[in-house]
């Protein structure tokens, strides 16, 4: 059997969709967003603060050959590979909020942009390289956890040319999707050697970075592609481009670290850094750890769509490594959170336990810093999408909490910090976007939880508020009142997340069977297949259609769970399965829809397992799983084996559940029971149970 790092396609989702021809349920969903994964097959370590890899201007990730498009299928461009790039995000939308920093361009005789073609791609976890066709370069790329080492074997030897103007989507998609740097500074440090410092315009956050060149024949700092005399350079022009050049022999290296903190903190970073091939081996070490923490038994294309979701659930967050970022904050890259605290995070806290650590940690300082829970965090961009949610990073406080028992008093500070910057809930008792209401209330039953368990006063305000969730559905249709904005969906889409009472849920739906056919309705059962939405110009929400997004979006993917709360959690088994069969696949077209820092892959994840985390509350529901069996190396330090009774490939069904022998009734269990590890085993069946 491979190992797991071998399983991994990085190419997973980097392009436009390619999936089975849907059919039953699966072809009842209408994807509402654009149909592509939206990630890159560069260099990266987990969670890594640097990543490596072919830069075009594509969308949106500065890769590929996609233009700009939030739904439907995307047009493409004549893409060419400008060079190679550092930050990048990974299924996000909006690139020009993001960045693609320090580009560095191999070639021969005068300095000029670049534009040539790829060929003979190849990328593995921590590697990417490719040949420059005109040039007949090969390029070739690593990292550690904070530095990028690029190696070029250019024939008869020419230039390394580092960009650091450059960033955004390809000029020809217009100022929308740019992000100039509005101030730098560059200095050559010797004749191998070279550091930076730039502002972003959108943001304002100082980057700092180093370059080290150590077979370097002789260096210069270039403006508007001229070489200057000088060894400094200030700019404060948007327009000019301006950067470095190390003029190299046949085979060369170049080291690249960025700080937040100062050039000499970024320069410390490359200071006895192990060499390429050193740098590869470890990194390659170090996925398969990652990797590792979770085990499968399947067969061979399971374990590759499997680990290559994984994968790419391990890219975002990045951390640090140690410096403070904006409200001393430990990691970044939340591209929002608002996709990431249903299934991303939640992943991360429950298998990785250092990384969980940082980030509620990261959490806590933001809202100190921001009064307020911020929706993303990004480096360069200072605002959020308001209209996503409100009061997020609660939920994924309180996931580290009923995982790890800590910082429970912290956590309710944040939150009483956070509920006095919604004062419109406050003074009114609900909120304009009726979700945001749903967020807030979700939020301080979490709350109220936690202030429970330790005996904290504050449980009875957070109770009375979290109560107020009932204010916005309507008791005749028992969906969310239609009075209301709703981002990237539709009433039915939101009217099926898992409140903190499901039950009372049910009852002001007004019976089990109208709960019931409502959500009928939006999986598919009660009416016919839909035509897929292909016009990019056109929000498919506007064809009126009551749908389930198709796990294309990470609206409502934890709605298909509901079915547990009224008996039928065979309808639950048929969704996911639909989903695994019909929406993940192999390659780059094996991603349903903007995968925003893993969201959706890690919705996979849990899928496969069987499981799906409630995120904020002391929950995992059951679904249904398709691997044979599963190994959990859990953040606590135990295990958690998950044992398949019966064939997952014919049978879909749950005939009931066991965990360390006692049977687990309802299809659900707590964080807790699932932390403390042992044997759970899921019995299926091929026909519903009864």
């Amino acid at each position: 059997m491979k190992s797991v790092i071998d399983c991994v396609n990085v190419f997973q989702g980097n392009g436009k969709i390619d999936l089975p021809p849907a059919e039953g349920l699966a072809a009842r969903w209408l994807f509402i967003k654009a149909q592509v994964g939206n990630t890159h097959p560069h260099a990266s370590y987990p969670f890594g603060k640097i990543s490596a890899g072919a830069y075009t201007g594509g969308y949106p990730t500065g890769y590929g050959n996609l233009r700009p498009s939030s739904h439907g299928e995307c047009p493409t461009f004549d893409a060419r590979v400008r060079g190679f790039a550092h930050l990048h995000q990974s299924g996000t939308g909006a690139i020009g909020y993001y960045y693609n920093y320090a580009l560095v361009s191999p070639g021969r005789g005068e300095l000029s942009p670049l534009a040539d073609r790829l060929s003979d791609e190849q990328a593995s976890p921590g590697y990417y390289a490719a040949r420059l066709e005109d040039l007949g370069a090969l390029c070739e790329m690593t990292v550690s956890k904070t530095v990028a080492i690029h190696r070029y074997t250019i024939p008869v030897g020419g230039r390394l040319q580092i960009d650091m103007a450059n960033n955004g989507c390809a000029p020809e998609f217009g100022p929308r999707f740019s992000s100039s740097i509005c101030e730098a500074e560059l200095r050559l440090t010797s004749g191998k050697s070279a550091a930076a410092r730039i502002v972003t315009k959108k943001g304002g956050v100082p980057l700092y970075f180093a370059f080290k060149c150590p077979s370097a024949k002789g260096a210069a700092i270039w403006h508007n592609y001229e070489r200057c005399g000088e060894d400094e350079l200030s700019v404060a022009d948007e327009g000019a481009r301006y950067g470095f050049v190390f003029d190299v022999d046949e085979n060369s290296e170049l080291f690249v670290a960025y700080s937040f903190v100062s050039i000499e903190a970024a320069e410390a970073l490359l200071v006895d850094h192990p060499s390429f091939d050193e740098a590869r081996t470890q990194t390659r070490a170090v996925w398969e750890k990652y990797l590792s923490r979770i085990e499968i038994d399947a067969d061979d294309e399971l374990r590759e769509i499997f680990y290559s979701n994984l994968y790419h659930s391990l890219i975002k967050p990045s951390s640090t490594a140690g410096e403070s970022f904006v409200g001393k904050c430990g990691y970044f890259d939340f591209s929002t959170i608002w996709d990431m605290y249903k299934t991303a995070i939640p992943l991360i806290m429950t298998v990785y336990p250092e990384e969980a650590e940082g980030i509620a940690h990261s959490f806590l300082s933001a809202i100190a810093a921001r009064e307020r829970s911020p929706i993303s965090m990004p480096i360069s961009y200072g605002g959020d999408i308001a209209k996503q949610g409100r009061m997020l990073m609660e939920y994924s406080l309180a996931d580290y909490y009923f995982r790890y028992g800590a910082l429970a008093r912290e956590i309710l500070d944040a939150a009483e910090k956070d509920l006095s910057a919604h004062t419109d809930f406050l003074s009114d008792g609900i909120t304009e976007r009726y979700t945001h209401h749903l967020d807030l209330t979700g939020a301080l039953a979490a709350m109220a939880e936690i202030a429970r368990e330790i005996g904290d006063e504050r449980e009875e305000r957070f109770t009375s508020l979290a109560s107020l969730w009932r204010r916005v559905f309507d008791p005749k249709s028992g969906l969310l009142l239609s009075s209301s904005s709703y981002y990237e969906g539709t009433a039915h889409n939101y009217s099926f997340r898992q409140i903190c009472d499901m039950d009372e849920r049910v009852r002001i739906t007004g019976s089990t069977a109208d709960f019931i056919r409502a959500m009928d309705e939006l999986f598919g059962y009660t009416r016919p297949p839909v035509e897929q939405h292909t016009d990019c110009t056109v929000d498919p929400l506007t064809r009126g259609i009551v749908s389930f997004e198709g796990f294309n979006n990470e609206s409502d993917i934890e709605a298909p769970y509901s079915y547990i709360w009224v008996g039928q959690h065979y309808k639950t088994a048929e969704i996911v399965r639909a989903g695994m069969k019909y929406v993940y696949a192999k390659g780059r077209g094996g991603i349903p829809g903007n995968n925003d820092s893993g969201s959706l892959s890690s919705n996979y994840v849990w899928m496969a397992l069987g499981l799906f985390p409630i995120a904020g509350q002391n929950l995992v529901v059951i679904g249904s799983p398709i691997i044979r069996s599963a190994t959990l190396h859990l953040g606590t330090g135990g295990v958690l084996r998950i044992t398949v009774d019966g064939d997952p490939e014919r049978m879909t069904y749950v005939r009931s559940v066991r965990l360390n022998g006692r049977a687990i009734e309802g299809y659900r269990l707590t964080v807790r029971e699932l932390m403390e590890g042992g044997e759970l085993v899921i019995s299926l069946d091929d026909v519903p149970a009864q």
